[in-house]
């Protein structure tokens, strides 16, 4: 759900603001790096997340619950970074 939210708040930002096309998931995060909307340091793990959110979501391999849990855990507070850019990064160009 965090991936899937993250992913779903910069393709609004992107329609929004008429920024370029990614060409997939992963692209979302560098169009808005690009755009000034995200930090690259950000990219490290904003980019593998929405690659990851491939793997849950088609089901390409099969899920250790227990890795997935440990990844998010350790990274909650990159979630809350991306948050935190997102909207001082938004509010400061609106």
């Amino acid at each position: 759900m965090a991936i899937e939210t993250c992913l779903g708040i910069g393709k609004i930002i992107i329609a929004d603001k008429g920024l370029g096309e990614p060409k997939d998931n992963k692209g979302i995060f560098v169009v808005l790096s690009e755009s000034g909307y995200l930090k690259e340091d950000s990219l490290s793990f904003m980019v593998p997340m929405a690659g990851t959110r491939n793997i849950l979501v088609h089901g390409y391999d099969k899920i250790d619950d227990e890795l997935i849990y440990g990844i998010l855990k350790r990274h909650i507070d990159d979630f809350f970074n991306f948050l935190k850019q997102i909207r001082d990064s938004y509010l400061s160009k609106t």
